[in-house]
């Protein structure tokens, strides 16, 4: 179960040496325990004894508990004072939970048998069941399908270009309706070269399984035999690096409007289980009004396991779990928020090296050096955000709502952003491609290059998608 996996996350290693009285009765308690390795004895003295409850000896002695068994777990239902004490007979290795940290994770020990309670009542038993249908349902509800006719590839004219990427073009195009498009155009044989199958079907998936208004709209995917083509929504605002840039750095109040549509974007992101794994202002676009969409999810996983380990993303950005290789979840787009923060505030990254070696030292100390110009509550956040999984913000049940809530965005308007009525602080200048022309006739079909070998053999699984309005 992913909740109970982030808990174990969340546990704590504590050493204890023979003889040293681990928790002793009549003290409060608030921290869980699991033995991983060695012995334990459970010494317990009553009011009659006419020992201080405190005392422990070997004539109180109740029972010892081994490897695999465990101690304290009252302390996670309530403040209660401790029942008995507990001696290390061993030198003892222990996991430690702390009540905050169950509460944070799963919410009240009370609340949790009230709703098993419920569900029993209900006939739910198997709460691993409903959860896989909520997932089911909120996947069926935000699926990316407000087309009512499908595009087709012989009606896209081209008006010029507007890029070149590794694997492909990027061409402005227009419908027969007039509305304007992107059309990512990948030859066939570069993809099956590199073995990228896998993940531009997966790309495709991603898009047409979020609809935010925060993230990068795939209207249709199509292919011919030399080509595969992702007809997209057209954002002529430019990346958000190119005004970094321009600006070296960004004021606090610009940083909160950019990253708070990046926060929204995740949230649909990880309500459907994906993780993006590659943000970075160079894939972030700004749109004709000025607001930001997160785009290229090349890189982007279903998550259908607690952690996967693959080694990706960009150096400065990559999380110390990624280069560890301890695998990594949803907690990886919560540092990356965290790296892209630090840097719209600053102008760079805050791990830099002159070499990749040097760079992952610095990242898995988890030391940034913190500017000056930082307020207290950005210094926070970010603080909250460069840290260790286990410990990070947002490992929590409350997930992106626990950065929403954070100081930082304290009085932040999150309906001006979500209904996108709050002014944006920069209004970008829409240029056309350098080989514009308005009056072309020529067909995306007619601009396949000849040369590309055809691969008949692999007609990728694209998902049907019946979204233009």
């Amino acid at each position: 179960d992913e909740e109970l996996a982030r808990l174990a996350m969340a546990m704590e290693t504590e050493h204890a040496l023979q003889g040293e009285i681990i928790i002793r009765q009549g003290q409060p308690g608030n921290h869980f325990y699991i033995i991983q390795s060695g012995q334990v004895s459970i010494h317990k003295n009553t009011i009659d004894s006419g020992r201080r409850l405190s005392v422990v000896v070997p004539e109180n002695c109740v029972t010892t508990v081994n490897a695999g068994g465990f101690f304290g777990e009252l302390a996670l239902l309530n403040e209660d004072l401790r029942a008995a004490s507990v001696k290390a007979n061993t030198d003892v290795q222990l996991l430690t939970l702390s009540r905050a940290d169950f509460i944070s994770h799963l919410g009240p020990v009370s609340e949790l048998l009230a709703q098993a309670h419920d569900m029993s009542k209900n006939g739910m038993g198997d709460r691993r069941s409903v959860i896989q249908a909520e997932r089911r349902s909120r996947r069926s509800t935000q699926s990316n399908n407000p087309i009512q006719r499908p595009l087709r590839l012989d009606e896209m004219i081209v008006l010029g270009n507007l890029g070149q990427g590794s694997y492909g073009t990027v061409k402005l195009v227009q419908g027969t309706n007039g509305e304007r498009f992107a059309a990512k155009c990948q030859p066939k044989y570069k993809i099956l070269q590199e073995s990228m199958q896998d993940y531009v079907i997966q790309e495709c998936i991603i898009m047409t399984m979020c609809n935010s208004p925060f993230i990068l709209k795939l209207h249709s995917a199509m292919q011919t035999d030399r080509y595969v083509y992702f007809i997209l929504e057209l954002l002529d605002g430019g990346e958000l690096y190119g005004h970094l840039q321009r600006l070296v750095a960004f004021a606090e109040p610009m940083v909160k409007f950019y990253t708070s549509q990046v926060i929204l974007a995740f949230t649909c992101l990880h309500q459907v289980n994906v993780i993006y794994r590659d943000l970075k202002p160079e894939n972030i676009m700004i749109d004709h009004r000025g607001f930001v969409k997160v785009v290229d999810f090349g890189l982007s996983k279903i998550l259908d396991s607690y952690k996967t380990w693959t080694m990706c993303g960009t150096p400065e950005y990559l999380a110390p779990e990624i280069i560890k290789n301890e695998g990594h979840n949803h907690m990886l787009d919560f540092w990356m928020l965290g790296i892209l923060i630090y840097e719209l505030s600053n102008g760079q990254s805050p791990f830099v090296a002159s070499d990749e070696m040097t760079l992952y030292e610095r990242i898995i100390k988890m030391r940034p050096k913190y500017p000056r110009s930082f307020s207290k509550q950005l210094k926070d956040l970010t603080s909250r955000l460069l840290t260790p999984q286990n410990k990070r913000l947002g490992n929590c049940k409350e997930g992106w709502a626990a950065v929403c809530k954070h100081l930082w965005f304290s009085g932040f308007d999150w309906d001006g952003i979500e209904n996108k009525s709050m002014p944006p602080p920069l209004k970008p200048v829409i240029s056309r491609p350098h080989d514009y022309d308005e009056d072309s006739d020529l067909k995306l079909v007619d601009t396949e290059i000849s040369s590309v070998p055809p691969c008949p053999g692999w007609w990728a699984k694209l998902p049907q998608i019946a979204a233009h309005p």
